[in-house]
């Protein structure tokens, strides 16, 4: 019986992301906890490495992290944070097809639920490293009421990851390097993404290629909320916004074209 209406979809997406969500730490010692424990973990090696072994400071925006009394391994934390959410959900597009053939021969099954379930679950681990940062903040003393719109900024985020998901898993159905391909593509955009460096370092002839990176823009503007209490332009927000949700209909697009062919190939 194929599933049709939204009502049933949301069920689906619902049942398939808590079912992958309790996969993921099923048969572990800590269960659930895991996600805390990770985020836990990753800030304890961020505050060693970057405070016993690299040091220095961090200049953003004219803010300076030795002079707000925010050490600069919770600015590259934080940075992670949305790093970690988008290269999941994008890490596992190339095969997110390919590992449930039965689904593709055998069952009606909607497959264009399959990124969002992903995204879904993404977001439950990002919300948990959202709450460990939140906690050190609040034992630094540097908290900002700002962060409240981190929401804002995880939707822009989903669209933009929905569309590289939608086009990577059905693309990836037909050329299967892309699976060997895209850990590379994740590798060179954590570098090419200021995420352990400010923007203010990148040469100017070169800062061209920040600005139109929307996961510099999302992290840039995570980190002036939730850091430094620093508003973004609402206006060039809205206009990211609406990028991101014109590239997720260009991927769903994409997706559903291909669709029909998956089958054959598989």
């Amino acid at each position: 019986m194929a599933i049709t209406t939204y009502k049933e979809k949301f069920w689906l997406i619902y049942n398939l992301a808590l079912r992958q969500f309790l996969q993921r730490y099923r048969g572990s010692f800590f269960g659930v906890l895991w996600p805390f424990l990770a985020a836990a973990i990753q800030m304890a090696i961020y505050a060693f490495i970057f405070t016993m072994i690299f040091g220095g400071s961090w200049h953003q925006g004219g803010t300076v992290s030795v002079n707000d009394n925010l050490p600069v391994w919770v600015i590259r934390f934080a940075g992670m944070i949305i790093y970690f959410f988008c290269s999941e959900i994008i890490g596992a597009a190339p095969t997110m097809v390919l590992s449930v053939p039965n689904y593709v021969k055998k069952v009606r099954f909607p497959l264009v639920v399959l990124p969002v379930v992903q995204v879904l679950v993404s977001i439950t681990t990002t919300i948990v490293f959202i709450i460990v940062l939140i906690t050190v903040l609040a034992f630094t003393g540097t908290i900002q009421w700002q962060i409240i719109l981190t929401p804002l900024l995880i939707i822009q985020a989903s669209f933009w990851c929905l569309g590289l998901s939608w086009i990577l898993s059905s693309v990836g159905v037909f050329i299967r390097d892309l699976q060997q391909l895209v850990p590379f593509f994740l590798q060179i955009m954590l570098f090419l993404t200021p995420i352990l460096y400010p923007i203010s370092t990148v040469r100017e002839n070169w800062q061209i290629f920040v600005i139109i990176n929307p996961l510099a823009f999302i992290i840039d503007t995570f980190r002036n909320l939730a850091l430094w209490g620093i508003m973004p332009s609402w206006g060039t927000f809205t206009a990211w916004t609406a990028g991101s949700v014109l590239f997720a209909w260009l991927g769903l697009f994409i997706f559903q074209r291909l669709r029909n062919s998956f089958a054959d190939v598989m």
